[in-house]
């Protein structure tokens, strides 16, 4: 009777070993996923596909069209390798 008892406490102890491997590696799986979208969406990777991002360097506030950016305004320009400061001389509407 105890060695039934003990069959059934190890059979129940390999099912939990199994059950805890098989949650861990589905676990690592959605890491994984979620790892590479994230990575996807990095402002880093975008820099890397060749595109930049200019900040204002008085406040560091971004850069979206001309009408952010005053003649002799100091801009910061990141791209994928560094850094590239520029000085406003000249604004012209496309």
């Amino acid at each position: 009777m105890i060695r039934q008892y003990q069959q059934k406490v190890d059979d129940l102890a390999i099912n939990l070993k199994r059950s805890f491997s098989h949650a861990v590696s589905m676990n690592q799986e959605r890491i994984k996923t979620v790892s590479g979208k994230l990575e996807a969406l990095s402002p880093l990777a975008v820099l890397g596909r060749g595109y930049s991002m200019t900040t204002k360097e008085i406040d560091g506030k971004l850069v979206r069209d001309m009408t952010d950016v005053k003649i002799a305004d100091i801009i910061k320009t990141r791209v994928r390798d560094g850094e590239i400061f520029s000085k406003v001389e000249n604004k012209s509407k496309r």
